[in-house]
């Protein structure tokens, strides 16, 4: 279990608006479209544009986005890829029906080292009687079942017609067709992440937690911070800002 300490909580939410906002836009995309609005639109207008209204998908999208960080970070000295699926988000205000994270490391020449890292992602910032860490274990499930060989063949069609990407393409190749003699099997680590405000956290603890029990390797992971709707919601205030 990780705990944002209260005396930490400030200095670690003020690193996150500039870093966030990437996750949805370049800062060279922005470039781009100031130029096509030939300055008849602000940088301002055009991150809001992609990054959605306070609420229920804003506390996904930031509960999504802290795993991938937090997650980049576990696997070190190993440089996870990890696709930024909120770039691609048709409605902004809406949740992608895909893997929350999905991260990936290979080498050159396939091998059973091959790796891909899923997690499943809930974010408990308000009261509500659903428990978001055995929520969460539940779509692991729904990934280990089907979900994660969509989102593989959907990441492939982005990498086709939306951010053209002949080398992502023949990367991802390798794990949908694995069952190919020369790519082979890969190593999956899934995983079910929590992000709890921690004022729910002791009652959420205490409730029974149905486990899961799936041949490849499973970690729960539990991350509590402070006042964690107001966290989200300044975060996103503040990327509005984060362009100059």
């Amino acid at each position: 279990m990780l705990k944002l300490q209260p005396k930490e909580r400030d200095a670690f939410l003020s690193k996150l608006p500039n870093k966030y906002r990437k996750c949805y836009i370049t800062d060279q995309k922005i470039e781009e479209l100031l130029s096509r609005h030939n300055g008849n639109i602000s940088a301002k207008k055009i991150i809001q544009s992609k990054i959605p209204d306070p609420g229920s998908v804003m506390a996904g999208d930031f509960g999504e986005i802290t795993a991938y960080f937090i997650l980049k970070g576990k696997y070190l000295p190993i440089k996870l890829f990890g696709p930024k699926k909120w770039r691609w988000k048709n409605d902004r205000n809406k949740a992608l029906l895909f893997t929350d994270v999905i991260m990936f490391d290979r080498n050159d020449t396939p091998s059973e080292k091959d790796l891909v890292v899923l997690a499943e992602v809930k974010t408990k910032s308000t009261k509500r009687t659903k428990n978001p860490i055995q929520q969460a274990i539940e779509g692991v499930q729904k990934d280990y079942v089907s979900r994660f060989s969509r989102t593989l063949i959907w990441l492939k069609d982005i990498y086709t017609s939306v951010a053209p990407n002949a080398a992502r393409i023949e990367y991802l190749d390798r794990f949908i067709n694995s069952q190919e003699d020369k790519y082979g099997k890969y190593t999956k680590h899934f995983k079910a992440v929590a992000i709890i405000d921690s004022s729910f956290l002791d009652n959420d603890l205490e409730e029974n937690i149905e486990d899961l029990e799936i041949e490849d390797d499973f970690e729960v992971i539990v991350i509590s911070i402070d006042d964690l709707k107001t966290a989200y919601e300044s975060t996103y205030k503040t990327m509005l800002q984060t362009y100059e």
